[in-house]
């Protein structure tokens, strides 16, 4: 448990971080921790759920690469009812064969419209995995459209029973409550949901698996390499260049300070990658962060270090990788100022503030960072660790980016 009581002006935020995402889900089962978010998003109890929503109280849930988390927000008052909500959803070990053909069906509409229907869809996480590792757990996208199709509920329930468990989740409550009551309260609604029965998490609580999650060391690329996909909505092409981010338990200053890093990459108007985007006519737009999805602080290792440009046909992949290497290359043997580093990472500390000022956004941090990083305590200080960030850190990890070999992929235009 990571509870959080503080003034929340009469709400409280409640979420469950289940330690499994689509990189750690079992290697023949891909796309069941997405399609079990989806069957047990609405909750297993329609009554509660409703109780939830009609007290105007908000409901949500995703799956990411390393955790599922679902999670909403209440009264005061109604918070013993959220956390029923979630106990149930907890206790549940089987799905309906209709409930469940229902849902797959959902998931496959989810991507022809979010994914095979826009432009630019799913890109570049879906297909960063399968450019940059080796591992099949790192190489799939998390939807496994043909595989849902083929689980069953006895599939759907065997996997329920292995990771929605106590032992393999992180359950967070931040606002406005007495803590001893919560605690009581908490020990009330979930005694009695059994343990996973998995023999990895009975060896292992979550604070102790911490960053050993994933089901092994992916190696470093020995090699560069180039994916190639093809986009028939596309205007123009795309491209993402990976390096691995620093890796470590924890948050560590190298990752903070690859944090900055990409943040003085893209900075837009000031950042590095803007000013040279500015003067260069094929280069439409830029981006850079860690992660498959730009949170640099909810993903273990191996985490990827990325830079996207939308850009003309007249750019190849090597021109493009050149072109990220070039204002890494630039901080790397030039040195960069202070300042910049100074105002880079102030800013992102106040946007690391923003997120704990708002009652959802601080309770999903504190769980993530809990469960990824076994770190929830050091939440709070996130802002000032940022702020120690040197020069020196911001080129170190430069230098170690540039000794890597990258892994590219590429978006063309067409069928």
């Amino acid at each position: 448990m990571v509870l959080d009581p503080h003034n929340g002006r009469g709400l409280v935020g409640v979420s469950v971080h289940y330690d499994v995402g689509f990189r750690t889900e079992p290697a023949d089962m891909n796309g069941v921790a997405h399609l079990c978010e989806h069957l047990l998003c609405d909750g297993s109890d329609p009554a509660l759920t409703s109780a939830v929503l009609e007290a105007g109280g908000l409901l949500n849930a995703t799956t990411q690469a390393d955790y599922t988390e679902y999670y909403g927000v209440v009264t005061a008052d109604r918070a013993d009812t959220l956390l029923r909500l979630e106990a149930a959803r907890m206790a549940t070990r089987s799905v309906d064969e209709i409930v469940l053909r229902e849902q797959v069906a959902v998931v496959k509409d989810e991507i022809r419209a979010n994914i095979d229907g826009k432009p630019f869809g799913g890109f570049p996480w879906m297909w960063i995995g399968e450019a940059a590792y080796t591992l099949p757990h790192h190489r799939h996208n998390g939807y496994g459209a043909e595989r849902v199709e083929s689980l069953t509920p006895t599939d759907v329930a065997e996997f329920l029973t292995s990771h929605y468990a106590p032992d393999s989740a992180v359950l967070t409550v931040s606002g406005s409550f007495e803590p001893e009551k919560m605690v009581r309260t908490i020990r009330e609604i979930f005694d009695g949901i059994p343990e996973s029965g998995s023999s990895v998490n009975a060896r292992r609580s979550v604070r102790e698996r911490g960053n050993s999650s994933c089901p092994a060391e992916e190696p470093l690329p020995v090699r560069n390499t180039v994916l190639v996909r093809r986009d028939p909505h596309a205007p123009y092409p795309a491209t993402a260049v990976t390096w691995r981010a620093p890796a470590g338990p924890g948050l560590t200053r190298e990752l903070l300070a690859a944090v900055v890093l990409a943040d003085i990459l893209v900075d837009h108007p000031v950042g590095r990658l803007d000013r040279r985007a500015a003067a260069h006519d094929a280069v439409k737009e830029v981006g850079s962060y860690l992660g498959l999805f730009g949170n640099p602080f909810d993903g273990r290792a191996p985490l990827p270090f990325v830079v996207e440009v939308f850009h003309g046909p007249e750019l190849d992949p090597p021109a493009v990788v050149e072109f990220a290497r070039l204002a890494l290359t630039e901080i790397a043997e030039h040195g960069i100022d202070q300042a910049e580093v100074t105002r880079t990472a102030r800013r992102i500390a106040t946007q690391v503030w923003r997120t704990q000022d708002q009652i959802m956004g601080r309770t999903l941090m504190l769980g993530s960072i809990e469960l990824i990083h076994g770190a929830a305590a050091g939440v709070s200080e996130l802002p000032a660790a940022l702020a120690e960030v040197t020069a020196a850190d911001v080129c170190s990890v430069a230098r170690d980016l540039l000794a890597q070999q990258t892994a590219t992929l590429t978006l063309e235009v067409g069928q």
